[in-house]
């Protein structure tokens, strides 16, 4: 095994988003494996990165519905937080055996075994971080997963330090818009706010935190696009702008989507909802 040290320190150097691939390559060439992936099944959507080698599978896992059951990711999840676990600690024989996810997932693709656990979010958001085996190289060694296990308070550590840089990297974008005079505030896919800037409470009562703190637009209309603009987060990255008329001062919600990255696993904000009076000095 390599000199651990070296390794810890690319974990804490992993917050940056552009490290974060390199880091599980690193992992896992280190270990002798064919490669892992860092990945989220919160409410708030799949979220993952993962190395060059293992990429293209989680992409097919996630768009082909395969991740509805890969039941290594939803056991793991399910377990009270330990160290990391392998196919035999989370599944039967049988399964391992016969179950879709091995027999017409992961075979196919050359892979089958691997090692994992989970770390727990600022927000109580849970994701996965696994190392991936090749089928025919057999199960994960109890070396690798004695090195892993020596890894992973400093993986914990990392993903707490992530969720702490991404809200910081929000209240940078809200501040901005605070300077510019507009009102803003992050959501999340359901509208749920997360934060706001200090214009948000006091720039119209037509635009509210309401019930389970969700963004509420008091406009029949205006709410229906919100809820269409949130729909399709997932699958459309192109701002939105909702107009609000009807009153002395109308105004437009935008909603900008959030280009979320590899640090943004835990930092649950999908767009921002800027409020923008059709009176502001330089629209047209």
């Amino acid at each position: 095994m390599p000199h651990q040290r070296s390794i810890i320190d690319q974990i804490y150097a992993a917050v940056l988003p552009e490290l974060c691939s390199a880091v599980i390559e690193e992992i896992a060439n280190h270990t002798g494996c064919h490669g892992g992936a860092f990945f989220s099944l919160s409410e708030h959507g799949p979220l993952m990165i993962a190395s060059k080698t293992c990429e293209q599978h989680l992409n097919v896992m996630m768009e082909e519905g395969w991740a509805a059951q890969n039941i290594r990711a939803q056991r793991v999840i399910s377990m009270a937080p330990i160290g990391f676990v392998t196919d035999h600690d989370v599944c039967s024989e049988d399964e391992i055996a016969n179950h879709p996810i091995y027999t017409d997932f992961l075979r196919p693709r050359g892979l089958g075994w691997s090692t994992a656990t989970h770390v727990t979010g600022a927000n109580d958001d849970v994701a996965v971080f696994s190392i991936d085996q090749l089928y025919d190289r057999g199960p994960i060694s109890e070396e690798v997963r004695g090195f892993l296990n020596a890894l992973r308070p400093h993986l914990a550590r990392a993903a707490m330090l992530a969720t702490q840089f991404g809200i910081e990297r929000i209240k940078g974008v809200l501040a901005s818009f605070e300077q510019l005079s507009i009102a803003a505030a992050a959501i999340d896919r359901h509208g749920k706010v997360r934060l706001v800037n200090d214009r948000f409470t006091s720039v119209t009562p037509k635009v509210t935190i309401g019930a389970f703190d969700r963004l509420d637009i008091l406009d029949d209309g205006a709410r229906i696009l919100l809820r269409q603009a949130l729909s399709t987060l997932d699958f459309d990255h192109a701002p939105r702008s909702i107009p609000v008329l009807g009153q002395a001062a109308p105004f437009v919600v935008h909603i900008i989507p959030v280009q979320r990255q590899a640090r943004d696993i835990f930092t649950a904000a999908d767009a921002i909802a800027a409020i923008v009076p059709l009176n502001f000095p330089g629209l047209p």
